[in-house]
């Protein structure tokens, strides 16, 4: 079984270009969790940095999530403009 974990600084309100993830797992997870260690919204997107998948509501049992899901890619940007947050992503591979 596999694990990742990264902590990433979010300060931008738009997603970068669906090129390039904040975050990239080397592999295929099954499941990522994110949480949001700051005192802003940050919304999630595991598709293509164009949707968002999820929000971690800072503040709320909502500031961490766990997918089930096997997207490499993790993008990530505030809800709204403010300062700057720290994101933790964790995924892990074996059997859902």
């Amino acid at each position: 079984m596999s694990a990742f974990s990264k902590i990433v600084t979010v300060s931008s309100a738009s997603y970068p270009d669906q090129l390039h993830p904040q975050v990239v797992i080397p592999f295929e997870p099954t499941s990522v969790l994110v949480s949001n260690l700051g005192t802003s919204d940050v919304c999630v997107s595991f598709s293509d940095g164009t949707k968002d998948d999820g929000k971690l509501v800072a503040g709320l049992e909502l500031r961490t999530q766990t997918w089930e899901i096997r997207s490499q890619g993790v993008w990530l940007k505030l809800a709204t403009a403010g300062g700057a947050v720290d994101v933790l992503v964790e995924a892990s591979e074996g059997p859902l």
